[in-house]
């Protein structure tokens, strides 16, 4: 109120004379100064920083005022001495910091509550909103959506393969069908899956009739790998199943065939039920592959019992391996003269009859099953010969005897040394459900339940995707052909491609370096604005008769925001940040690599190190009294050169001179003179424009402080702290 108290009068005081003038300008100059006492604080500037720090609303501080006031009357009513007044002040403050320091405490503490106090609902409400579909909304539904079409790509897919595999309609019709069927029976396995092991089965048995017949048992022996070794059980180990069986050439034609390789499938299904996730249902391939030629001779007896005992303790690799070395060891018989030994040894066991190589007696149960003319023929045989059975040092080294093929006598050992853990295994194989409790797994094991659901969903996907994927799938067609049309054009270097780029990189360019031209323009105007502005408003004020403060306010808000435009357009534009960083970068590389300014003219002279009075004199008579120095200035009596000769022979100061002189002759060395003053121009340039920046800068925060005092004292007017 002072201030607009002190405008209008001021505009009064231009509508009177000038001889009233004076006492007018004096009395007013009374009512600021008083004004100004009123409106300061009387409790020191300590105090008044401290509260200020809390940052107390004028309403706080109007309290704190009428507290103050009512202290003062207190202590003039009570007559207090001056240490006395000076003690009471002191714990009014105390107490006034004290209490406005526990209230903000109190608010903040109760901020804290209320924030856990929200988390704590938030937290309780979440499962009500996962349930109602809050949060989860927007997830699920982009997650069904790329389901649907993965299930739907999926099964086009297989579509295809079936195609390919010549397939006629009338059979992918059935497969499907009967995949549908299936899926159906068995929620778990979705319609594409069991297709495609349809389609292997088709493959194996050789007709789709006949891969029909088996695919019940695959369907069934997956769900129960669902269940035995988990839900992520892939179709891939009974794919690998039926190519071992194929292999072994198990799937003969006929009736037969079909009851092999379903025997099979659930012989293998038992034990991955005993063996779980040790067990690889799909290993059988690498096995049949590996077992060579013994590998089509073997019963099914034999790949249904003792075959996944072997393949769990040697490894699928490893067992067929080494069945085939024993077959072509003991059946076919070694035929280099090295085996005549173990030969011969087999002949005295009576393991091997007639003339010559002879025969192996039961080579046909050797054939079929391995196992079974170990137990008949080779046991009784070791133990006739006085070997014992139960020691199995006896039994290796008997063993290697028969053979020099280490990987057929180990197979044979083991099956010696291992009978019991083998017969072991093998009843309890035999005893497994095997792939019949499929019917119950969907039933009793609720991950299989919830993959039936999860199918389900796909197979519905999948059903409504066919009528999509006709669409997309051209769409995408379309824009892989736009795209690598376009790349052809370009590796061509057609005409059009390179006018288009050339444009646009032009108008890039252009409008980059308008970017950073305006940048630099206001920025550099900015100091120019504010000095402008400012004499403007200093000559509006001195006209109309007002306060230079008034004055400075208003050259400041002027020059503030003409510093703001400035700087903010700076700020805006990421390319008049690379012109200045640019520019600095280069003005720092042109300083540090000229001549003038090297690294090494900045250093420091060398430090010299007294080594004593003595010492130093006769350095310096050798320095200076016409002998040479050793070593140089720098390395007095460390490293010393060899001593001069000093006359002693003469001419040989005059040859070495001689020399030099020839040495520089036939040596000559090049000095380029090089030109430096665009280098300097450069320098000069960029300092200029780094005095331009700082001026600017000291411009700015000039005004700044211009506006911030007026602040305050405007503020102050009314008794509250900005």
């Amino acid at each position: 109120m002072a201030r607009t108290l002190v405008g209008r009068l001021q505009l009064i005081v231009q509508a009177m004379g000038l001889g009233e003038a004076k006492k007018v300008e004096n009395v007013l100059s009374s009512i600021e100064r008083n004004a100004k006492r009123l409106s300061s604080a009387p409790w020191g500037q300590n105090f008044e920083r401290q509260i200020h720090k809390m940052a107390l609303s004028a309403k706080e501080l109007d309290q704190v005022r009428r507290s103050w006031n009512a202290l003062q009357k207190d202590i003039a009513s009570r007559g207090l001495t001056a240490a006395l007044k000076k003690s009471e002040v002191s714990a009014w403050k105390t107490a006034t910091l004290g209490h406005f320091a526990q209230v903000r405490a109190g608010l903040k503490q109760t901020e804290v509550e209320a924030k856990r106090i929200s988390r704590s609902i938030q937290n309780a409400l979440k499962p009500a909103y996962v349930m109602l579909g809050g949060y989860t909304g927007v997830y699920l539904t982009g997650t069904l959506g790329r389901e649907a079409i993965g299930a739907s790509a999926e099964r086009q897919r297989e579509y295809f393969r079936q195609r390919m595999g010549a397939i006629p309609q009338n059979e992918q019709d059935q497969i499907f069908a009967r995949s549908q069927e299936l899926s159906q029976k068995y929620p778990s396995a979705n319609i594409t899956d069991i297709m495609e092991m349809a389609r292997t089965a088709r493959n194996t048995m050789g007709s789709t009739d006949r891969g029909l017949e088996v695919l019940d048992r695959m369907v069934k022996g997956f769900v129960t790998l669902q269940s035995a070794k988990g839900i992520e059980a892939a179709t891939s180990e009974l794919t690998g199943l039926m190519k071992g069986l194929d292999n072994l050439g198990t799937n003969s034609n006929g009736a037969k065939g079909v009851k092999n390789v379903n025997d099979l499938i659930d012989a293998f299904i038992k034990a991955a039920q005993i063996e779980g996730n040790d067990f690889d249902v799909g290993s059988m391939w690498s096995f049949a592959r590996r077992s060579r030629i013994a590998g089509p001779g073997l019963s099914p007896e034999f790949l249904a019992t003792v075959a996944p005992a072997m393949i769990q303790d040697m490894g699928a690799d490893g067992a067929g391996t080494a069945l085939a070395m024993a077959y072509k060891a003991f059946v076919i018989g070694a035929s280099d003269g090295a085996s005549k030994p173990n030969l011969a040894e087999q002949k005295r066991l009576g393991l091997r009859m007639g003339e010559g190589k002879g025969n192996l007696v039961d080579s046909d149960l050797f054939g079929t099953n391995p196992y079974a003319w170990v137990k008949k023929n080779l046991i009784p045989a070791l133990q006739k010969d006085g070997v014992d059975i139960n020691n199995d040092t006896e039994v290796a080294k008997a063993v290697a005897q028969l053979s020099r093929n280490s990987s057929a006598t180990g197979f044979l050992t083991r099956m010696i040394t291992q009978q019991q853990q083998n017969d072991r295994l093998i009843a309890l194989y035999q005893r497994a459900v095997g792939s019949e409790a499929a019917d119950q797994a969907k039933d009793q094991d609720p991950f299989v339940g919830w993959k039936g659901f999860q199918e389900s969903l796909r197979n519905l996907s999948a059903a409504v995707g066919e009528s999509v994927m006709p669409v997309i799938v051209p769409g995408l067609n379309g824009l892989a052909n736009t795209i690598n049309s376009f790349a052809a054009l370009v590796q061509a270097q057609d005409p059009r491609v390179l006018g288009g780029a050339s444009i646009l990189g032009a108008g890039i360019a252009a409008y980059g370096g308008w970017r950073v031209a305006t940048g630099i323009y206001g920025l550099i105007t900015a100091g120019v604005a504010l000095n402008e502005a400012a004499a403007a408003l200093t000559a509006a004020a001195v006209a109309q008769g007002g306060s230079g403060v008034l004055a400075g306010a208003g050259g400041a808000a002027a020059g503030g925001a003409a510093r703001r435009w400035g700087i903010s357009t700076l700020l805006r534009n990421p390319w008049t940040l690379v012109a200045l960083l640019g520019g600095a970068t280069a003005w720092k590389f042109i300083r540090d690599t000229s001549a003038a300014n090297g690294r090494e003219s900045r250093l420091p002279p060398p430090k010299y190190y007294s080594q004593g009075a003595d010492q130093d004199r006769d350095n310096y008579h050798r320095l200076y009294g016409g002998i040479q120095f050793e070593g140089g200035m720098h390395r007095v009596g460390l490293g010393a050169a060899p001593a001069p000769n000093g006359g002693a022979i003469p001419g040989v100061d005059a040859a070495k001179a001689a020399g030099d002189q020839m040495r520089d002759a036939l040596s000559p060395v090049g000095r380029p003179t090089v030109d430096v003053s665009a280098l300097q121009q450069a320098i000069a340039l960029a300092e200029r424009f780094l005095a331009l920046v700082r001026q600017d800068g000291a411009a700015a925060a000039s005004a700044n402080s211009a506006v911030d005092a007026q602040v305050r004292r405007a503020h102050t007017d009314f008794g509250v702290a900005p």
